[in-house]
């Protein structure tokens, strides 16, 4: 099947930026790109394009835009035992940005703190911007999370939901049940569960409890 001008474009640009993100250590497979740390965890960028909506949708300017022809940056840090706690995810040699329980997209990360998306056309200044903002924000956040301890340091200090992980909380204690302290992650997960007391909650925070043999979380 034929590929869209856009995609064209967009396999142009990731052209361009590949040998900087090769010499950074990312190894790119389609729109997305993987670097494994020395603790087995893997950072994860993705080049994600705008969709092409059917002709005569509306589009609103603070609710729906047409992102068509254009492009965002996801960045996010995957982490084995979560994924196979919460989504059963077997090992993978490709790792997608979706799978990461750590996201942020490269906007949020620069001094804007907003949602940036840019034309796929692959124009110098395009090409030149992108480049800057992995280095100067993405790389510097990558490096908070080289290990699993630098990992439970900027945990312990989050309050908002990072990605499919789920809150921090949820994921502290998966990476500390899987080393062994047991009485640690049960109280992340007594925690957790007190802080949302709806049952459904409690029934998802009570269930990984069982899966990582911690016994019943008294709420």
């Amino acid at each position: 099947m034929a590929k869209s001008k856009s995609a064209e474009e967009m396999d142009e640009l990731q052209s361009r930026l590949r040998p900087f993100l090769e010499e950074s250590g990312f190894r790119m497979r389609s729109r997305t790109c993987n670097r494994k740390t020395s603790d087995g965890l893997t950072h994860v960028i993705n080049f994600q394009m705008g969709r092409f909506d059917p002709p005569g949708t509306s589009y609103i300017p603070w609710f729906r835009k047409n992102l068509y022809g254009k492009f965002t940056v996801n960045v996010g840090v995957y982490v084995p035992e979560v994924a196979s706690e919460i989504d059963g995810a077997s090992p993978r040699s490709s790792i997608q940005e979706p799978d990461c329980c750590v996201r942020k997209r490269l906007g949020a990360l620069g001094p804007e703190r907003s949602d940036l998306w840019w034309s796929v056309r692959s124009e110098k200044k395009t090409v030149a911007e992108v480049r800057l903002r992995l280095d100067r924000d993405a790389f510097p956040w990558f490096r908070r999370f080289e290990t699993r301890d630098s990992l439970l340091q900027e945990l312990e200090k989050a309050e908002e939901t990072w990605g499919t992980g789920g809150p921090p909380r949820i994921i502290c204690a998966i990476l500390l049940a899987h080393r062994g302290q047991t009485e640690k992650a049960r109280e992340n997960l007594i925690l957790q569960a007190r802080k949302r007391s709806d049952t459904k909650h409690t029934e998802h925070v009570q269930a990984l409890a069982d899966r990582l043999g911690l016994g019943r979380i008294d709420t």
